[in-house]
This record gives structure tokens, sequence and C-alpha cells, in this order.
């Protein structure tokens, strides 16, 4: 047993069963069972001698879910849930349509590394700030209650969820839910409980990027 410490300062314990075996002055095929964190991964061999068993690691993943539960009289309601958080927030359909607006910007975290969304609620607003990072975007909601103008609002913000995961999950989380909404209202319905007809553009525009996602990820 060898007990190694990463740049963190993270312990980690590894067995090691090693086959003495020297191939062209190389390690190769060596079995080796990493237990960090109570997370098992079995590493097949390691390319090079110098390579860092922290790179084996895989880093912690958290699903954040997006819903939207109810689309009613010029009111949406969206539900966003992380393994220990979960938040209602609701916008009115005036002065924008805030759920094109939304789903605008999760499609452009595709290429861009930060977008930025505002759900008027009368009175007040919730904020969606998005920050990605790689493949990764932290999805966080700020309230402002002292709004006395549509997207007028002064430095009292309070964040009031937060959560990082992959853009592409939480961009299929979106996706789902306006399929499902669009579904089950249908496209004159969903025209006359939001007021706006349904954002079939920037749907489009969200499916196209993540199925790019999805490319990349299975030609690495």
């Amino acid at each position: 047993m060898k007990v190694y410490r990463s740049s963190r300062g993270t312990q980690i314990v590894v067995w090691t069963t090693i086959r003495r075996r020297k191939v062209a002055d190389s390690w190769r095929n060596i079995p080796i069972s990493l237990i960090v964190e109570n997370h098992e991964l079995e590493c097949n061999r390691l390319s090079s001698p110098t390579e860092k068993l922290s790179d084996k690691i895989p880093a912690k993943t958290t699903m954040v879910r997006f819903a939207l539960s109810q689309i009613e009289a010029g009111w949406a309601h969206a539900n966003v849930r992380d393994n220990g958080a979960e938040l209602t927030v609701t916008a009115s359909y005036t002065p924008t349509d805030a759920i094109r607006d939304f789903v605008d910007v999760v499609a452009s975290l595709r290429t861009v590394a930060s977008g930025h969304c505002c759900w008027v609620q009368e009175p007040g607003e919730m904020h969606w700030q998005f920050l990605r990072s790689r493949d990764r975007v932290t999805v966080e909601v700020i309230r402002f209650a002292g709004v006395l103008m549509p997207r007028r609002h002064g430095p009292d913000g309070v964040s009031v969820f937060k959560a990082e995961t992959r853009w592409v999950e939480f961009a299929r989380q979106v996706l789902g839910a306006m399929l499902k909404a669009r579904d089950s209202l249908g496209a004159d319905g969903y025209t006359r409980e939001w007021r706006h007809t349904f954002p079939q553009e920037a749907c489009e525009k969200l499916d196209r990027a993540i199925r790019e996602a999805e490319n990349d990820e299975h030609g690495r």
C-alpha cells in the first residue's frame, strides 16, 4: 500500500499489484485500483511513468434539474433543483419573452463563457447568471426585490440558488422542458397562455448546440 498526496492536499490511498515486466523500457498494463473519497476507478494503463494519478480521478458531477411546471395566464413557473436545494422561479410575459430569452442564453453557452437572463416578477426580478468553464456551467439565480422599473434595480441582489453541472446535461433538461410544454399545451395553447409564440428558432438552436457537444464527446 502506498499513500500519495495531491496538489490540493487530498490523500490518495493506492493498492497496486504489479507484474514486473519491462516492455520497451516503459510501464504498461499495470492494473491500479484507486480509492478516492469513496470513488473507485480502474485504470487499465498509465501512458507514461510520469503521468499524474490525479489526472485519472473523475470529477464529481452534479445533476441540476430544470422543469417548466406551469405556463398560464401570462405567467411561467420554472423549477430548478440540485441535490440539496430547490427553487421555483416565476416570470411575467412582459416586457419581453423571458422563456425565449432563457432558451437562447442557454444555447449560446455552447460557444460563450457567460450568459444572463432576467425574469420579471412584478414586483422584483429574478436574474439567471451562467458561467461556463470548459464543459461545465455554474447556474445561479439572484433575487432583486427593490425594483421600481423593469431591468433597473439597485445592488441589493441576493443569491437564492447556485449549483454547478455539465452544460450539456442542463441544456438537455431545458430542451426537454420546452418540448414537454409545447406537446402539453399545443402551439395555439402555448401562445394563448404565454402571450408569445413558441420559441421554435431558439429551441432548434439549443438542439443543434446539444448535438454538436455530443459529437465532440464521441470524437474524443
